[in-house]
């Protein structure tokens, strides 16, 4: 539903890279001002840097639509060895920039009780891996 609601804006875009006819990877991405976002990406296993095709064909895409800012959006701390989605981290270094912490996203439940259900599982996995 965010994506139907922000494509249909405007600001949003799905990117998948195929080869011999099979889509390998996707992601999502958002626009907003001067701002490009990879919000969420998806791949199969392969030894075709299709992921990495893609997020040049993004990051081609913001720059030639005049963003200034292209990020990837949670990156772990190189410091952090355990930390979940560790390679996912590694590949979006491997793209140089910088890394900036911002404020972080906050969220609005609408539902109360699950979300302090989710909200517990996840204090328990942060202290399991030491975050």
């Amino acid at each position: 539903m965010q994506f139907e609601i922000l494509a249909k804006a405007g600001l949003s875009r799905l990117y998948l890279a195929s080869y011999d006819g099979e889509t390998r990877a996707g992601a999502i991405v958002t626009t907003y001002g001067d701002n490009a976002g990879y919000m969420h990406g998806a791949s199969r296993p392969t030894k075709l840097p299709t992921s990495t095709a893609l997020q040049w064909a993004a990051i081609k895409d913001a720059l030639a639509a005049g963003r200034r800012l292209y990020d990837f959006w949670s990156v772990f701390p190189e410091d952090h060895p355990n930390v979940p989605l560790r390679g996912v981290s590694f590949f979006k270094r491997g793209f140089g920039g910088r890394w900036v912490q911002l404020a972080g996203a906050w969220d609005h439940p609408f539902d109360r009780a699950r979300y302090s259900a989710v909200r517990a599982i996840e204090t328990y996995h942060k202290k399991r891996l030491h975050l």
